[in-house]
């Protein structure tokens, strides 16, 4: 299945509020609370394009790929929005989980 575009991209990083001024002042993204933990920026249509979770370990990274067709599978994993690629209702933690499979 060839890869269209990257759909979305997280970060470990404790420094939420530097993430923060960082993404709102200098990119000029829309900064969207998800709990303590997790900071997500918005930059289009999309529920969040970048997120910053703070319980994953530091420089941990994960990656959402846009595809152009759905990946049929009974696993969570396997289970992607045909527009985007995404995990439907994923979060940074199962997204982390599924990139740790290899998924």
């Amino acid at each position: 299945m060839p890869i269209q575009a990257l759909g979305y991209a997280g970060f470990g990083s404790a420094a939420l509020e530097d993430w923060r001024q960082f993404g709102t002042g200098l990119v000029g993204l829309q900064a969207v609370e998800r709990g303590n933990s997790l900071l997500a920026f918005r930059m289009d249509d999309r529920k969040q394009r970048i997120v910053i979770d703070r319980s994953m370990p530091e420089g941990a990274r994960f990656f959402g790929w846009r595809a152009p067709t759905r990946r049929r599978s009974s696993t969570p994993c396997g289970r992607r929005d045909a527009g985007s690629g995404t995990i439907p209702g994923g979060t940074a933690a199962s997204a982390w989980t599924c990139w740790a499979r290899g998924a």
